[in-house]
């Protein structure tokens, strides 16, 4: 199912919205399933779901208001809307309180509808007196910048690197339109955005071969829409740099399209010039327009070109567009002379494929793990970290590759210090104090009424969602709640408290319901510890729940919304987690009827085991006669004593920020991006940098296979060289990375060379791993 999100309107005031396609012969209760099971963050931080029908079912909005009535139309999302509405409760009961928008066609003119759920209030979009024109570029705008995320279609920045684009021109980054079409879903949603630019036009040209499927989708929907064939298309086959070959081949494409315009309208088109919408994949000057307008006006076609841009990255063309992308800092124009001493990668002009291929290593340095070890400095418990346990919470339980006892963080006294210098700072005081059903917030709540309490009393109340439903077993305390939020006044507080911050999916649901309740106190959002993979998404979160309706905002213009502790880690449940990977190794090897050694039966066991307390002290594989890896002095990771588990999530922070920090001139580390690939500089975490096993093993766990493995044959040949060099070293402190190496491997992150397996065979406990995780 094709969903992507999107923020509507600016600053403060933004607008949280989830899309999602609807396809022909879905329920409409199936398809909210799909959102609440699959996409429960992006549905719980939304302020509207907006539903957007196949773009073959058009409809006006007059039929759609009569289907809201009842009446069948013969529209498959208008009949499964028909169907939902006559059993609301069933159909809508995965979005209580949710206003739900219909996006669709009726040709090509695009509405965007007022709220079709029953039991939601209107629209956001009407309550705030949004310009539908400003919400359908700012959901245009996002659909497309998911496609190129998806689609991996934007060739990034490459240090020390230019890209000569097809055009000549020296370019920062490169985007290869082409790549978008990587779904019949995604297909679509181009052809959609592109239906109001069809007005009129008689036949399709568009600028490269590459993104023909979008033309000959479009050029059927359009003909279907009209009752006719589909519209004749042409493209151009390679970059139109005005030379006379490359001109020769582009007049020979119009003159196809003008044989085929004029044969099917038995030569009326010679008298009466057809226009034809020319889609551009993407424009830096616009200079194409002119070699075409040229050769239409020179050849005498009888045609007429209506231009439009999916892409523009050139600013003040004067060119209609899909997206305008020449604010990103990746289109910037290059400056006089910055071209010098660069290396040039080439982009074919007929494949817009790069010729080569860049490995750009990426160093760990103190400042990606600066906030990792002065938090584990702070927190030295054992078990306050733990490694590949589950955790129960009120809600689902959850897998955490790292886990912080957010219990025994709520119980220390540094913790406790800190916690209370906020609260006693929040103005005004909050008297009501809220948190979620499950240990952890039920002790931070305590202690925060504890600590408010000196002033006058508090009331602390424990809710999962804030959905106060007035029936059931639960109404006595759920109206209670209600009244207490809604006794306090504009110039008086409540505390929103929880244990972490990770997606932010249930404090973005209480700000939701609050809203939805009318609450006018100020609010306090709070967190134990706020512990994203992403600090951006924190401070977007920030920003989003810290708004106040321009009502609202007399006495206090902003909420507050804070965190006692902050920290960037990967957020990885079963899928990322490397020792979830561990176990996937025996489980397959114990399907396929291969028994395991002792010693690896008995790690089997022990990763089950894990998953109800962690692993602490014995998370890294080692033979069983080695003494647990450990950590020596002067690390930049953790102090000598930290747990394994410590270590491996300092490390492990380290390389999420690497993923997600900007910084100057450097790629963010993660999957390769052709032609870049961007890898962990090899001898820093296997020769002379980071030399303890420890942050050697937590190197190979916490990096993805494209974040160890070189893409560049040499320079991969010297990282195996330097494998070697490890497991044929006497020193035990130093081979002692043997399991851990042959774990990697089995694991998809590098293969081990000859030279590397015959050391390991050479120990007895090396090489019943290798040849247990080898098969």
């Amino acid at each position: 199912m094709h969903v992507f999100t999107a923020t509507v309107g600016t600053g403060e005031a933004a607008l949280g919205v989830l899309v999602v396609q609807h396809s022909a012969g879905q329920s409409m209760e199936a398809m909210f399933e799909t959102l609440y099971t699959d996409h429960s963050d992006a549905r719980q931080q939304a302020a509207c779901v907006v539903v957007r029908p196949d773009v073959r079912d058009r409809f006006v909005p007059d039929d759609l208001a009569e289907a809201v009535t009842g009446a069948r139309r013969g529209s498959p999302f208008l009949d499964a809307l028909r169907d939902a509405l006559s059993t609301p409760d069933f159909a809508f009961a995965r979005m209580p309180d949710m206003p739900i928008a219909v996006l669709h066609t009726s040709g090509e003119t695009l509405h965007l509808s007022a709220n079709i759920n029953p039991a939601g209030p209107d629209t956001p979009f009407a309550s705030r007196k949004l310009d539908e024109i400003a919400i359908l570029s700012a959901l245009r705008d996002r659909e497309l910048a998911c496609l190129v995320e998806r689609s991996r279609a934007l060739l990034p920045m490459i240090p020390g690197s230019f890209y000569r684009a097809p055009s000549q021109r020296l370019a920062r980054a490169f985007l290869r339109v082409g790549n978008i079409q990587f779904s019949r879903h995604a297909i679509d949603a181009v052809c959609f955005w592109l239906l109001p630019y069809m007005h009129d036009c008689t036949a399709i040209l568009v600028d490269t071969w590459s993104i023909s499927s979008i033309a000959f989708d479009l050029a059927g929907l359009v003909g279907d829409s009209r009752g006719t064939a589909p519209l004749p298309v042409e493209m151009l086959s390679e970059y139109q740099d005005g030379s006379t070959e490359r001109m020769a081949v582009a007049a020979e494409a119009l003159d196809r399209l003008s044989a085929e315009l004029d044969a099917s309208t038995d030569g009326e088109a010679a008298a009466n010039p057809a226009k034809v919408a020319c889609i551009l994949s993407a424009t830096h000057s616009g200079s194409l327009i002119g070699v075409l307008n040229d050769l239409v006006e020179m050849s005498d076609f009888p045609l007429v070109l209506s231009y439009v841009a999916i892409f523009q990255m050139g600013a003040d063309l004067g060119l209609a567009s899909l997206s305008d992308i020449s604010g990103m800092p990746e289109f910037q124009p290059l400056e006089q002379g910055e071209e010098g001493g660069r290396t040039i990668v080439e982009v074919d002009p007929r494949s817009y494929f790069p010729l080569t291929h860049n490995d750009v290593e990426r160093v760990v340095r103190i400042r990606h793990s600066e906030a990792a070890k002065a938090f584990i400095e702070t927190f030295p418990e054992a078990g306050l970290v733990s490694l590949h346990r589950d955790h129960r919470t009120d809600g689902p339980t959850r897998h955490n590759a790292i886990h912080i006892d957010t219990e025994m963080l709520a119980r220390s006294a540094p913790f406790r210090a800190r916690f209370a210098e906020q609260l006693r700072a929040l103005e005004p005081r909050p008297s009501v104090v809220v948190t979620p059903l499950h240990a952890a917030a039920r002790e931070l709540g305590q202690l925060a009424a504890s600590i408010l309490s000196g002033d006058g009393a508090v009331e602390h109340y424990e809710h999962s969602t804030l959905a106060l439903d007035e029936e059931g077993p639960d109404r006595e305390p759920n109206l209670a709640l209600r009244k207490a939020i809604l006794g306090l006044g504009s110039d008086e507080a409540l505390l929103v408290l929880d244990d972490a911050f990770i997606t932010g999916t249930r404090m973005s649901a209480y700000q939701g319901r609050l809203r939805a309740m009318g609450c006018k106190a100020r609010l306090h959002y709070h967190v134990a510890i706020a512990r994203p993979a992403d600090l951006a998404r924190w401070r977007n979160a920030k920003s989003m729940l810290g708004w106040r309706s321009p009502e609202d905002a007399v006495l206090h213009a902003r909420n507050t919304v804070d965190a006692t502790y902050e920290l960037c880690l990967p957020n990885w449940q079963e899928r990322g987690c490397p020792w979830c990977a561990e176990l996937l190794q025996y489980d397959d090897l114990v399907d396929r009827g291969i028994t395991l050694p002792a010693f690896f039966a008995a790690r089997r066991q022990r990763l089950v085991a894990a998953k109800d307390s962690g692993l602490i002290h014995d998370a890294l594989l080692q033979d069983g006669f080695a003494p647990p890896l450990q950590l020596q002095q002067g690390s930049i990771f953790a102090p000598p004593d930290a747990s394994q588990a410590a270590v491996f999530a300092s490390v492990a922070s380290a390389c999420q920020t690497m993923r997600t920090v900007l910084e100057p001139d450097l790629p963010l580390l993660g999957p390769r991006r052709h032609p870049l690939s961007t890898v962990l500089k090899a001898t820093d975490y296997l020769l002379d940098t980071y030399t303890d096993s420890i942050v050697r093993a937590a190197f190979l766990r916490a990096a993805a296979p494209d974040e160890l493995v070189y893409a560049g044959r040499d320079a991969e040949e010297v990282r195996q060289g330097l494998i070697s060099d490890i497991v044929e070293n006497p020193a035990g402190h130093v081979c002692d990375l043997g399991h851990e190496l042959i774990l990697a491997a089995a694991c998809g992150k590098g293969e081990l060379s000859e030279r590397t397996k015959v050391a390991l065979r050479a120990h007895a406990g090396r090489r019943e791993a290798l040849d247990l995780l080898q098969q």
